[in-house]
């Protein structure tokens, strides 16, 4: 008798994978942004986790795909590996995307760009293109990259079939071109000074990221208000602004400056809030005082009085003047006006049976300037005298003279 068993054995391929790496730099100057999307193809068995190498110098940022279970980064000789795992084995295609961020010291500066390579893979080819945002960039000749023609947007294109992959790149930065517009609003009160700056920025030839104005002596930063403004910080005597974004074009900002003194002044020293960095400045400036202060121009350098009229959106400005510089200086002595009162009386008598009574309505009108205290002349004869009115608080008299305080 023949007897016989037939067991049905798996095979256990080793995943064979081939690659299609893209990866695009953009060049900025002060970070080296890399988008790398890397298309795994498995000939053969079944993928479960992907491994790359990350350049030393590159931060990982973000890690892009579908079907993502985990991913870890661990330091390896060479650079970092990171790790990536699935929620299933790969048996087809998949997709990658890796950003990373290389930080630029300074420029100029001679940066290496390297590109994330994929291990355990049996085939790879590769494209490499740059676009160059506000840098200047000249490429230096690397063997096995072969470039090709780029696309409109592109500073350059390059093909590639083998490991490893680099490219040395001379960067210099290009200078932007500012141009600033400045409306200043002076308003004098009891207790300060403040000034508003509206800063109407027009920035060419590249983008900024950050903006450092000086900030005149003896004032402080109120607010700062502008679009795309990320932080901002005063640290001996510049004011230093940072944007979340690119700074190309036309931009307002506005800045609110104070200044607080116990008694008022007599005079007041008016600076610009300067960009040292811009080509042309121009300022229209307009001074306004509480009532009862009048202002008259003491000095000036660097501007020319003008008349009120001319400025855009004035707001009861007694003095307004006219700068073509990016550095002037006001000087404006402050007068306390005395006050004039106006007062109108009605008066209304009574006659009684032995007694004569009445009443007096006093309406006053207080121009120049306000008062604390108000005095009275009564005939000496008058008995039982009371007052009545807003805000009063106390009566006394010497005589027939009474000290009314409010």
């Amino acid at each position: 008798m023949l007897r016989w068993q037939w067991e049905k054995t798996e095979v256990i391929h080793e995943a064979l994978l081939a690659v299609d790496t893209r990866t695009t730099v953009h060049l900025t100057p002060t970070v080296l942004r890399y988008q790398t999307t890397l298309r795994y193809d498995v000939l053969q068995g079944r993928g479960a986790r992907i491994r790359i190498l990350l350049p030393s110098d590159q931060t990982l940022t973000r890690v892009e795909g579908e079907a993502l279970r985990d991913w870890d980064i661990a330091a390896e000789v060479g650079g970092s590996v990171l790790s990536v795992e699935f929620l299933r084995p790969v048996e087809s295609t998949t997709t990658l995307t890796l950003l990373t961020e290389q930080a630029v010291a300074g420029l100029p500066e001679l940066a290496v760009l390297s590109v994330p390579q994929p291990l355990g893979v049996q085939r790879e080819t590769g494209a490499l293109s740059l676009v160059a945002e506000d840098v200047v960039a000249r490429l230096e000749p690397t063997p096995g990259l072969r470039q090709v023609n780029a696309a409109a947007e592109e500073l350059a294109a390059y093909r590639f079939s083998t490991r490893p992959v680099s490219l040395s790149v001379n960067l210099t930065r290009v200078e932007p071109i500012v141009q600033v517009t400045a409306r200043v609003q002076a308003a004098l009160e009891e207790s300060r000074l403040w000034v508003r700056n509206e800063l109407d920025l027009n920035v060419s030839s590249a983008g900024i990221y950050k903006l450092e104005l000086i900030v005149p002596q003896g004032f402080t930063v109120a607010d700062v208000t502008t679009d795309g403004l990320e932080n901002w910080k005063v640290k001996e005597g510049v004011l230093y602004l940072g944007f979340g974004r690119r700074l190309l074009g036309e931009r307002s900002i506005a800045v609110q400056l104070e200044q607080a003194f116990n008694t008022l002044p007599e005079q007041i020293h008016l600076r610009p809030l300067r960009l040292p960095e811009a080509v042309r400045a121009t300022s229209l400036i307009g001074v306004r005082a509480v009532a009862g202060v009048n202002l008259k121009t003491t000095q000036v350098e660097g501007v020319r009085e003008v008349s009120v009229a001319a400025l855009p959106n004035h707001q009861d400005e007694q003095l307004a003047f006219r700068a073509e510089t990016g550095d002037w200086q006001i000087v404006v002595s402050a007068e306390t006006l005395a006050p004039r009162l106006v007062a109108e009386v009605f008066n209304l008598i009574t006659l009684g049976d032995g007694l004569v009574g009445g009443s007096a309505t006093v309406r006053y009108v207080m121009v120049n300037q306000g008062v604390t205290s108000l005095r009275i002349r009564l005939p000496a004869y008058w008995r039982n005298v009371e007052f009545t009115g807003p805000n009063l608080r106390r009566t006394e008299h010497q005589g027939d003279l009474w000290t009314l305080t409010l």
